[in-house]
């Protein structure tokens, strides 16, 4: 038999949702939540290394205190990723003279440059 590693693949939505609703809990994010799992298993089901769907988590971003905003170039939602708590999912950045930048933008040379 031939022999097989285990890896997580791991793709990230980012939604809209209204100022004034529960994330968690605002049934569109539960639709769509929904609607990504069955889309995932539908595409990949057929295939004999996929082993189905394994977790979702819902994160609220670019609210304060909360390591994450948009590049101030291209307005991706990135994480500091040398600040405390960087938030897994979205794209890898770091702080160069007080602006937030992704890992497409940041200068060449910068450890998490692309």
């Amino acid at each position: 038999m031939k022999q097989t590693r285990t890896m997580l693949l791991t793709i990230a939505v980012v939604v809209e949702v209204p100022a004034d609703t529960d994330d968690e809990e605002d049934k569109r994010v539960m639709d769509q939540t929904g609607i990504l799992e069955e889309a995932i298993n539908t595409a990949l089901g057929p295939h004999p290394d996929h082993l189905g769907w394994a977790s979702t988590r819902i994160h609220r971003i670019g609210v304060p205190r909360q390591n994450s905003g948009q590049c101030s170039i291209c307005n991706t939602w990135t994480t500091d990723c040398e600040g405390p708590d960087p938030i897994r999912g979205l794209a890898i950045g770091a702080r160069v003279d007080g602006s937030l930048l992704c890992d497409e933008d940041l200068p060449a040379g910068h450890p998490y440059a692309f």
